[in-house]
Parts: structure tokens; C-alpha cells; sequence
């Protein structure tokens, strides 16, 4: 299909009619947009778009192509706002040119809202003639854009780069402004031509300088913009090199907040550790959508995402920007300790990083808490080379590509397949998604921590590992539901590493009891469907996790033996191993005598026909002299006892009588 051509109109115009002072301008449509005199050719010229009547030849063919951003900024330019006078604009505008030598009026011509802007020109009469020309070259490099990152800047919207420029040089002190033009003019000078014979698939000039010096004057321009104190921007960027000014531009133009607080932690490295954490953050930064210039969350249209596609959202790469530099804020790290993290981040996939970040910056603080101060001081660093056990257990769960799995995984939906058959998985709401995933670590950790305290001879490293494959085997709503449930179990919210052995058995048994359980059974949706049979209440249910996770892999034949026996003996022996699970867990009686023990009453109840040598076996055990009539007794109905019998075998059933009646 051909399309007609529209030639462009001839800028050549006549010269411009004198106004009224109170006169409005033509109809936007036909109006002049802006002028500067040519003193060789002696004519006024336009820079803007007149729209004289169209010559079509309709036997041209070309790429029609609507651009919707240009109509916008034609629509907010200075020029069709209300009060304009154009009279008087030309007469400020051809002051302004009268200042620039003919490059950078040539250079100005392309930036037409610029010239005719009332900011600008009040900007200008308080600029030297070198200031001027400063200025000039650093808003021609702004107009053009140098990555996906910053959206191309005009002076039309109230938010470009440009205008906020020009607003903040107008508030700054005649010293400070100078110093800010010197170091952008410094970034504009390296910024090479733009490239405008490139061209879009849709013909369109393309308009961009993907140079990274035009990235670093675009991240330098927003930074200042957005600065409360642009003379210590200037400062503190001075103390590094351009390689690392570059970086640290990229984070400032994410988060003014982040990029002051990390300026104020690289203080405390030295310049090895300063360029690997620099190069880590100014990469991440470097993806990021800068600071009002956000694109759009697909998450808000679309409810589905791959894993690959979660992981490239900004909110996640901010989050890791976060996470690392509240790293950095809390906790001192030694030579070796930095290294290590971020040589094992640079060689994981970006999901698996945000997951190895999450991990450890919740479970530090689960652990070990955030740094306290008294009142009008600042908090002292936990310096992590005192507390080794605290980082050994945060290593052992970052460093497992299952937890890591998990942790992601946490803050998804259930995994589906879309119309394409690709396996893509629901979207939580950012609130819910944090909040299932911080509840996930934190249950990660407490159960990794503990272990090493009680159970120093259990590999902690491979139990968490099963506790994570045995919680992968859900959907995620029935997980996030369980792992709510055990979190509930949590008597006590302080770090862990400030409550005593006691304190941390007391807190955590009955949560620690669970996710011990779930570590050693196979099955867990088989546990959980035995767990029904054990809900009479909150006591009977604990007895069936604690005895559980004491048996570990035994445990579905130790309550089947226990299912096996009458109601009297069976409430007898769910008392003792939950009692002996107990001890265990705290220290009382060790791990290994109570496991013989379940394997020798397994063996004994598997092989022995004797029901009284059962019970005295049991009796034996269990410390309890149950006579040998238990049989009959156990399984006599309520009507063939006396009132004050039922009351009794009650009060024992219910474990408030040691004894039986």
C-alpha cells in the first residue's frame, strides 16, 4: 500500500509582524515558534513547524509513522501556554543569541522551547558569556537520549531533565552554580556527536547517543536536580575516579537516598573493596529505570510471569540495591568476608542473586538484629568477625541453590502454564510477596540456627536442604499457609542470638519440632494428611510433631505401632516420646539414646505376641506401672463404669494424673 508523501514546509518565512503588547499570537498551528537574526543572510528563519497547506504527490510511497511524543511537546511548548507574548519572546531570545558564537547558536536553534523559555532566559542574564555557552552545550547533549534508560528530554515537560536544570541553577548561589556548570559542561564536552543518520524501522531518526559519557551526563544532570546540596555532591564524587563516578552516578540517578547512604559506607573500605562494591551496584543501577522516569509494571497488566522475566522487574533490582547497601550500613565485614560474597554473586544468575541478598540481609537480622545506639548517636557497625556461627549458618542456607529456589519462589503464586504452554507462575501483590518471603527466611533461618545449637551432630546443611525440597513439593498456597501456621509457633521475636539457650528452646519448640519433621519425612503430603488424626488439641498436636521429629525417618512406623495399641496405652506412650522429644531438645537426654530406644520398641512391639509382655515392656519404659488388666479396662464402654471411675480414667486420658486408676 503507498502512502502519500508530505513534503516538509520551507522554514523561510517573512518577517514577523509586529504584535500589540497585550496582542495574542496566532492560532497554535501557525504561529512562529522562535527566531534568531542571520547576519550573513539577513532573513528570518523558524525553528519550529509552521504548517502551511500540505503538497501531496500521491505517486510518492513512504513509512507513515504517527510520533505522539512530538505532538505532546508541540502541544506543551512554551510558545501555546497561556500569557505568551511572542513580541518580547524573540526580542529576550535574540538577547540571548546575541551572547553565543554562531556554533552555539546553531546548537540552541535545535532546542527551540529552550530559547523561547521564561526560566531559561532569567537563568541567562545572571550567567557569564562562558557560563552561557556552558549551559548551551550541556542542554544540546540532554535533547538527545543515551540508552532505553532516560527518556529523550525536552524543555516542554515540567519534568524533563532541562527544565529541572534550569530551575535548580536559578536556585543555587552564584558559586555553587559555577561549580555545577564546570563539572556538567566537563561531562558534555566528552560526549561524542550524535549519531542522526540512524534511523527506526519506521524511518524515524533515531535521535540517541548510546556513548557512555552521554549516560554519565544525563545521571550527573539528575543527580544535581535532585541533590539538597549539590556543593557536596560535587565533593564527594571528586573522591573518586571517572570509572567510579560513572557507577556511583548510576545509583544516584536510581535513589538520591541510596546513593548518599552509599557515598557515606565506602568511606570505611579501601579502594579494592570500593571498586567491587561499586562495580556490583553501579551494574545493577545500570538497569534500572531512573528516578521519575519509570516504565510501566507489566505486573499490573499481566498475572503471569516466568521466573527469568520476575527477575528483571525494578522493584526486584532495587531490592537489590537495598539489600546490599543495608548490608553495608549494618554490618561490618572483613576483607575476606566481602570477597566472598561478591565473588559468589557475580557468578549466580539474577534471580539466584536477589534471593542469595535476601537471604542474607533477613537472616542476619533474624540472627543477629540491627545495630542499637543510645539517643543522638550513631549505631555502631556488628562486626560479623565476632559472630561466626551467625554467618556459618547464613552461608549454608545462601549457598544452597534449593533455599535459594525456595526463597524465590516464596514470593510467587502457584506455577501455571499459559496459552504458549510455558510454565510462567502468578503474581503476587508487592505486599504479600515480601511479606512471604521475609515469614520464609525467617523460618529458614531459626530452624538452621537452632539445629547448630542442639544438634551439633546432625549435618544442618543437609537438613535444610531436605526441609527446602520437602516445602518445593507444595503449592505455594498451601505452603505459604504452613509456613504461616509454624511461624506461628514463635513465642519470642528477639535476634536469636540474644536469648538463652532456654529462652530459644522454650520460643521455638514447637515450631523447630515441625520443620524438623518436615526435614526427615519423604512424604510430607502423607504427614500432613496423618496430621488430621492428631488435631483433638493444640497438646495432642505438638506431641505429634515433636515425636515425629525426634523419630525422623521411623516416624510413620512408631505411630503406627503406637495407633496399634488401646486408647489408655496409647496416650501413655504419645506422653513419653513427646516428653523424651523434649529432653532431647533440650539438651536432657541425648539424641542418639532416645533413637535406640524407638528402634528397640519398634522391634519389641513388631516380634513380641504377648500382650502382658507388651505392657510390662512398655511399663519399663515409660517409668509407669499400668496393671495388666489395661486390656479390658482400655476398651470397657463408659456405661460399664462407675462415675467415679469415667472421672478418673478422664483425669489420667487428659495427662493430668501421673498414674493410671
Amino acid at each position: 500500500m503507498k502512502f502519500p508523501t508530505i513534503k516538509p514546509p520551507s522554514f523561510l518565512l517573512p518577517q514577523t509582524p509586529v504584535l500589540a503588547e497585550n496582542e495574542r499570537p496566532p492560532a497554535p498551528g501557525y504561529s512562529l515558534r522562535s527566531v534568531f537574526d542571520d547576519n550573513e543572510a539577513g532573513k528570518r528563519y523558524l525553528d519550529g513547524y509552521s504548517l502551511p497547506t500540505a503538497q501531496v504527490s500521491e505517486r510518492e510511497s513512504a513509512t507513515l509513522h504517527l510520533d505522539i511524543s512530538g505532538f505532546m511537546n508541540n502541544l506543551l511548548s512554551p510558545q501555546n501556554q497561556s500569557g505568551f507574548n511572542l513580541r518580547i519572546a524573540n526580542q529576550q531570545a535574540d538577547t540571548v543569541l546575541q551572547r553565543l558564537d554562531r556554533d552555539q547558536q546553531l546548537s540552541l536553534k535545535m532546542n527551540q522551547d529552550l530559547l523561547l523559555d521564561s526560566d531559561f532566559i532569567a537563568l541567562a542574564a545572571e550567567l557569564s558569556d562562558e557560563e552561557l555557552n556552558q549551559f548551551v552545550s550541556v542542554a544540546t547533549s540532554l535533547h538527545t537520549s543515551p540508552s532505553e534508560r532516560h527518556q529523550q528530554t525536552s524543555i516542554s515537560g515540567k519534568s524533563s531533565s532541562i527544565k529541572k536544570f534550569t530551575e535548580t541553577l536559578s536556585e543555587l548561589d552564584g558559586e555553587d552554580r559555577s561549580q555545577v556548570l564546570a563539572q556538567a559542561s566537563y561531562f558534555s564536552k566528552k560526549v561524542p556527536p550524535a549519531n542522526n543518520d540512524t534511523y527506526d524501522i519506521q524511518g524515524k531518526n533515531s535521535g540517541t547517543n548510546n556513548s557512555a559519557a552521554n549516560n554519565q551526563l544525563h545521571n550527573f544532570i539528575m543527580a544535581v536536580n535532585n541533590s539538597e546540596e549539590p556543593r557536596k555532591l560535587l565533593n564527594d564524587l571528586a573522591g573518586y575516579d571517572e570509572e567510579q563516578q560513572a557507577q556511583l552516578l548510576n545509583v544516584l540517578s536510581v535513589s538520591t537516598s541510596l546513593g548518599n547512604e552509599l557515598i557515606s559506607q565506602l568511606g570505611d573500605f579501601e579502594k579494592k573493596e570500593q571498586e567491587i562494591i561499586l562495580d556490583y551496584l553501579g551494574d545493577i543501577a545500570g538497569k534500572i529505570q531512573p528516578t521519575g522516569q519509570k516504565s510501566l509494571d507489566m505486573a499490573a497488566f499481566d498475572p503471569y510471569m516466568a521466573l527469568e522475566e520476575v527477575s528483571r522487574l525494578d522493584s526486584n533490582r532495587l531490592a537489590m540495591l537495598e539489600d546490599t547497601i543495608g548490608l553495608l550500613k549494618h554490618y561490618q565485614f572483613s576483607k575476606e568476608q566481602l570477597a566472598e560474597t561478591f565473588g559468589e554473586l557475580k557468578n549466580m544468575g539474577e534471580a539466584d542473586q536477589q534471593a542469595y541478598l535476601k537471604i542474607t540481609s533477613t537472616g542476619l537480622e533474624q540472627i543477629l538484629g540491627l545495630p542499637e545506639s543510645d539517643a543522638g548517636e550513631s549505631a555502631e557497625k556488628i562486626d560479623l568477625y565476632e559472630h561466626p556461627q551467625a554467618l556459618e549458618t547464613i552461608t549454608l542456607l545462601r549457598s544452597d541453590s534449593s533455599i535459594r529456589e525456595l526463597v524465590t519462589k516464596s514470593a510467587l503464586g502457584n506455577k501455571v502454564r499459559n496459552e504458549e504452554n510455558q510454565q510462567v507462575y502468578t503474581l503476587k501483590d508487592q505486599i504479600s510477596a515480601e511479606k512471604d518471603q521475609n515469614t520464609m527466611i525467617k523460618l529458614l533461618t531459626t530452624d538452621a540456627w537452632i539445629r547448630t545449637q542442639n544438634d551439633k551432630d546432625t549435618d544442618s546443611s543437609e537438613q535444610s536442604h531436605r526441609l527446602a525440597g520437602a516445602l518445593l513439593e507444595l503449592k505455594a498456597e498451601h505452603r505459604d499457609e504452613l509456613v504461616e501456621k509454624i511461624a506461628s509457633y514463635a513465642e519470642n521475636e528477639a535476634p536469636l542470638k540474644r536469648l538463652s539457650r532456654q529462652e530459644l528452646n522454650q520460643s521455638y519448640s514447637n515450631s523447630y519440632a515441625r520443620t524438623s519433621t518436615l526435614a526427615n519425612n519423604g512424604e510430607i503430603l502423607n504427614l500432613l494428611d496423618s496430621e488430621l488424626a492428631w488435631m483433638e488439641n493444640e497438646d495432642v498436636n505438638n506431641a505429634f510433631w515433636q515425636i515425629n521429629a525426634l523419630a525422623e525417618e521411623q516416624g510413620d512406623m512408631l505411630f503406627g505401632v503406637i495407633d496399634a495399641t488401646p486408647e489408655l496405652i496409647r496416650n501413655q506412650l504419645t506422653r513419653h516420646f513427646a516428653n523424651r522429644a523434649d529432653g532431647v531438645f533440650n539438651g536432657e537426654f541425648g539424641r542418639n539414646l532416645a533413637k535406640n530406644e524407638i528402634d528397640e520398641f519398634i522391634d519389641f512391639m513388631l516380634n513380641e505376641p504377648d500382650k502382658d509382655k507388651k505392657q510390662e515392656y512398655i511399663n519399663d519404659m515409660t517409668g509407669q506401672d499400668i496393671p495388666l488388666y489395661w486390656q479390658q479396662m482400655s476398651t470397657a464402654g463408659s456405661d460399664e463404669r462407675t462415675d467415679i471411675e469415667n472421672q478418673a480414667w478422664e483425669t489420667y486420658n487428659n495427662g493430668q494424673a501421673e498414674n493410671p486408676p
